[in-house]
């Protein structure tokens, strides 16, 4: 219930599961003395992930939570995916790759086109250099403000 209009209020998936997460918290304090038994963590909930809109996002949150983090492409390339720890949970930073890393034309490649056997398609054949997180969202943020000076 809302304190201010006294109505119901909906709750989205994350704010449950951090109820759920106090309560069990609070449970096994109570519990842990004297009971025979031990709760420990299994792997339904020991992934999180963060989706962010750009490099000066996915680099807030990078920071905020700290510590050692890999960098891998996921989804045929089309993200970059940091990987770092909360705790003893996995978190994962998601960013389209495109805000990360600068795509570079090393040559052609020919693509033949599965509807005709006689067509074949020339385009560039591009690889992405990706970089540290941190130096693309400093260039993001560069270019913001250079935006508002102009």
């Amino acid at each position: 219930m809302s304190l201010i209009t006294n109505e119901p209020v909906e709750r989205n998936e994350v704010e449950n599961f951090l109820d759920d997460l106090r309560f069990l918290a609070e449970w096994r304090e109570a519990n842990q003395d004297d009971w025979g038994a031990v709760l420990f963590p299994s792997d339904c909930y020991s992934r999180f992930s963060i989706h962010a809109m750009d490099a000066s996002t996915a680099a807030d949150a990078v920071r905020r939570i700290g510590g050692k983090w890999d960098k891998k492409t996921d989804f045929k390339g089309q993200y970059m995916v940091f990987t770092g720890k909360l705790g003893t949970c996995k978190v994962d930073v998601w960013v389209s790759r495109e805000q990360v890393c600068t795509p570079v034309v090393v040559g052609k490649k020919t693509i033949k086109r599965p509807e005709t056997t006689y067509i074949d398609v020339e385009v560039d054949d591009v690889e992405y250099e990706c970089g540290s997180l941190m130096s693309a969202a400093a260039k993001l943020d560069l270019a913001k403000l250079e935006a508002l000076a102009s």
